[in-house]
């Protein structure tokens, strides 16, 4: 296709303004996703394994583990849509891994247990590191990396589970002890590319709270509106939190719901008719957020869900029809709108879902899988050049600026 004789004209503000008048008036599209299961290799004798999804990158990879019924014993694993499953080694000595999270560039996070207990691992080009617990401690668990390196976690002060302590790590800094905060025990939960770390402080389901540390102080959140707690699911590189906290909707029940914590303030997230409460598990760049829908009466009722600008979707209700699924739980969502989730296939057996939103095309920088004013306006709202220790989504072209390249790519993709 001939571009160089091709004009295009952007539109006025006169007309950017009639635009917007227009779009309030017009109901939100709503993506539908496209579910494609994972599944750990199948047993002759012991069948078809339990898999749990747990992270995905940029590129849509997913790391997660798998156990098969019986006596657990847990086989890490890294899923690409162009190779299948991938069985992550055991370094000698290790009897049981799960991968929790990985970065860009491949990176793996996880756990695995030794004869002395549960350590973190960083698993980089076929090689692991093992993140110790402080000097007397028992155990370590890491739970996020960023695209940085930079690994989040916990480690254990002594012998038993408690006192436990949030860190960080990375190959070039080492350990950096996040303290116990005046409180039993610290967890850390995840990081965002600038470094900034949430997690709680406090006994989980009882006093706990959400910290944010951004690489020098440390901020307590409080619990939720009309809670007594709060724990945190994810942050993303504009300092959002989602989570949850423990409320009292009906007299002598308590249950989680969750919330979205931006501008030094609660939002809570609300619910759906047949669900008592929600938690809140993975947030992107576009102030998307996934969890899970829970019914306080029947603990085995849980449904995943999609919360994105004040409405929440039960994503079950948001599957394209091509085969038998029940979606639980949501675990992470990246900037493409790909979402691990875990669930039931049509036979029955527990798998993950990577969940890739059908209709998203270059240009879609709202996620709604059309190529609107509202991605027109974002693109201008983000002219200019690319910080490139953060994401930029509006950056269509790769050229580290958005600029008129990237106006172009949008334009040919109006929908």
């Amino acid at each position: 296709m001939d571009l160089g004789n091709q004009v295009y004209r952007l539109p006025t503000l006169a007309a950017v303004a009639t635009l917007l008048g227009v779009c309030a008036a017009v109901a939100r599209a709503q993506c539908l996703y496209d579910a494609t299961p994972i599944q750990g290799p199948i047993d002759p004798v012991l069948g078809a394994p339990v898999t749990i999804g747990m992270g995905l990158n940029a590129d849509g990879h997913v790391v997660g583990y798998y156990y098969y019924l019986g006596p657990e014993s847990s086989e890490a694993f890294w899923w690409a849509p162009e190779s299948g499953l991938t069985t992550l080694p055991r370094p000698p000595g290790v009897i049981t891994s799960r991968a929790i999270d990985i970065s860009s560039s491949g990176v793996v996070v996880g756990t695995y247990t030794v004869s002395s207990g549960i350590r973190g691992y960083v698993y980089n080009q076929g090689e692991f590191t093992e993140l110790m617990p402080l000097p007397g401690g028992a155990w370590s668990s890491a739970s996020a990396i960023s695209n940085n390196g930079v690994v989040v976690g916990s480690r254990s002060i002594a012998e038993g589970v408690n006192p436990m302590n949030a860190f960080t790590w990375s190959s070039d800094g080492g350990f950096i002890d996040l303290g116990l905060m005046d409180s039993p025990e610290t967890a850390g939960a995840d990081i965002s590319e600038l470094g900034h770390v949430v997690g709680r402080r406090g006994l989980p389901a009882s006093n706990e709270e959400v910290f944010l540390w951004d690489g020098s102080a440390i901020a307590l959140l409080g619990p939720v509106p009309g809670g007594v707690s709060s724990t945190a699911g994810g942050i993303n590189n504009a300092d959002e939190i989602c989570g949850a906290g423990l409320i009292e909707p009906y007299p002598g029940v308590s249950t989680w719901r969750s919330f979205i914590w931006h501008q030094g303030s609660f939002e809570m997230l609300g619910t759906l008719p047949e669900y008592d409460g929600n938690t809140a598990r993975g947030i992107n760049d576009f102030s998307q957020v996934v969890g899970n829908l829970i019914a306080t009466g029947d603990p085995t009722d849980n449904h995943a869900f999609l919360w994105q600008l004040g409405e929440i979707y039960d994503l079950n209700d948001l599957l394209a029809p091509n085969g038998t699924k029940t979606l639980w739980r949501a675990h992470a969502i990246n900037n493409r709108g790909q979402i691990i989730a875990n669930g039931i296939d049509g036979a029955g057996a527990v798998v993950a879902f990577c969940l890739t939103p059908i209709g998203w095309t270059h240009g879609d920088l709202d996620l709604d899988c059309r190529v609107g004013i509202v991605d027109f306006l974002q693109l201008l709202g983000s002219w200019g050049p690319c910080d490139p220790e953060l994401p930029c989504p509006a950056d269509l072209n790769d050229s580290g600026n958005v600029d008129g390249g990237d106006l172009l790519v949008l334009l040919l993709h109006w929908s």
